[in-house]
């Protein structure tokens, strides 16, 4: 099942309580790709030059993931990549990762019901933090520097709280909602 989503580590299906954590994964088309998964844990993973995204949670019920601790650097030299960009999902929680130089924004969200917090991003071709269609969403404590576009951007969606991050020498804005 899934779609052509290629990567170095994927989870495809109805995988559940599954943990990805510690590897080292240099040179890839995506780092690491989760299509419908339950309760995923991705920890502890650095990630460098892929190609594309460096986490993914694409297509399907990818709920209650968990992307703690993971370094990401240089994703998508293909244009319009993320480090790591949540598709789909809810109730997950993004927090204490490292993105540094992606082509495109650092973290992109388009899922609901989300943590995005304690966060370091820097070098971000487009936006530190993306929430494009989140519903309850929560950006706390993130540090966003030298981001293209905006530091933190928030799209549609209700109850969205952004508090205690920081932002220095983001590009064209400092932040937008």
């Amino acid at each position: 099942s899934g779609s052509n989503v290629y990567g170095a580590i994927k989870l495809d299906g109805d995988c559940q309580n599954t943990i990805i954590a510690n590897n080292y994964i240099r040179k890839s088309a995506h780092g690491i790709v989760v299509e419908g998964a339950l309760y995923t844990s991705i920890r502890g993973n650095t990630i460098e030059n892929p190609t594309e995204y460096g986490i993914r949670l694409n297509a399907g019920y990818t709920d209650y993931a968990n992307i703690a601790g993971n370094m990401i650097t240089n994703s998508g030299n293909n244009g319009m990549k993320m480090g790591i960009y949540i598709q789909y999902g809810q109730y997950f929680n993004v927090t204490g990762n490292t993105v540094l130089n992606a082509d495109e924004d650092g973290i992109s969200c388009a899922g609901s019901k989300g943590v995005v917090s304690g966060n370091t991003i820097y070098s971000s071709g487009g936006n530190g933090i993306t929430s494009s269609t989140g519903n309850v969403m929560s950006i706390t404590g993130n540090s966003v520097g030298n981001s293209g576009d905006y530091a933190i951007r928030v799209g549609t969606g209700d109850c969205t709280s952004v508090v205690g991050n920081c932002s220095y020498d983001s590009g064209k804005y400092p932040s937008q909602f």
